[in-house]
């Protein structure tokens, strides 16, 4: 495929290898409601060239790539299944505001630089767990307000790799739990819509405010409440847990806003050092 586009207009698998050739650009689309799936993986002509996903359909991946892929790979709609991290090359972006994901399954570690710019396919997220214990340990840009999702109530998705808001809104989306085990940068707001939990696991954190608006946000491990306001809506819950990690100040001093049938929970002994602090509406 130089400079070409493929277009898959139904369901369909496939064992042939389908070929990037061009640094420029080639293009996959497949329409809105079809899945195509390459079973050989793709393959790069040569190390640089570029992958662009197009239409509302899926493209599913479930062989290596070839070729030594750097070329970047762009999500601008629908989505990109991948169940393991060297079915893609090192940096993948997921553009759009709406409508497109890179979909991650199969209980792997993925090691990609990865910039989120959407909310993903119908708000669940522009990186979506789709099933699996899976973690994301590379470097996530948050390069527009976006989510992050984990569809699997019975297994967590972790990221690992240090996040970058650049002053960006991120939300936690979907009924599964979100485990960040890493510092994130940039002072930008974390919200809390899914029905699951998201935990906030690592030190060195400089968020601005955290709103939960339905599920849970727990401050765990080493996490403490970042610059901004803490507010609990009604339907969400904010838990601070020592149960494993004491960790003095959480909320360091901060405001508090919580609108009725909003709770908030603190566990941990009775020997605990960390208490919350700051004042409850």
């Amino acid at each position: 495929m130089n400079n070409a586009e493929f277009l898959a207009l139904a369901s369909f698998s496939t064992s042939r290898t389908l070929t990037l050739g061009s640094a420029t650009g080639a293009t996959i689309g497949v329409a809105g409601g079809a899945n195509l799936t390459l079973n050989t993986g793709l393959a790069w002509g040569a190390a640089a060239d570029t992958l662009t996903k197009v239409e509302n359909g899926t493209l599913t991946l479930t062989g290596s790539a070839s070729g030594g892929p750097t070329g970047a790979t762009t999500i601008n709609a629908g989505a990109i299944a991948i169940t393991a991290a060297n079915q893609l090359p090192a940096g993948i972006t997921v553009a759009n505001s709406v409508g497109a994901a890179l979909q991650i399954s199969g209980g792997a570690t993925f090691n990609q630089a990865l910039s989120l710019q959407s909310f993903g396919i119908q708000g669940r997220g522009s990186l979506e767990n789709t099933s699996g214990a899976n973690t994301w340990s590379g470097v996530p840009t948050i390069s527009n307000d976006a989510a992050i999702g984990n569809d699997d109530t019975a297994n967590a998705l972790t990221i690992s790799g240090a996040i970058n808001t650049n002053g960006k809104n991120l939300f936690f989306v979907g009924p599964g739990s979100i485990n960040i085990n890493t510092a994130m940068t940039g002072a930008g707001n974390v919200l809390q819509l899914g029905s699951g939990a998201g935990t906030l696991n690592a030190t060195g954190t400089t968020y601005g405010t955290l709103n939960v608006d339905n599920g849970t946000l727990i401050l765990a491990g080493s996490a403490t409440a970042g610059t901004g306001t803490e507010n609990v809506n009604y339907g969400g819950t904010m838990t601070v847990t020592d149960v494993t990690t004491n960790t003095n100040n959480r909320l360091v001093l901060h405001s508090m806003n919580m609108v009725g049938g909003a709770t908030f929970n603190f566990n941990g002994s009775s020997a605990a050092a960390d208490r919350p602090r700051g004042s409850t509406v």
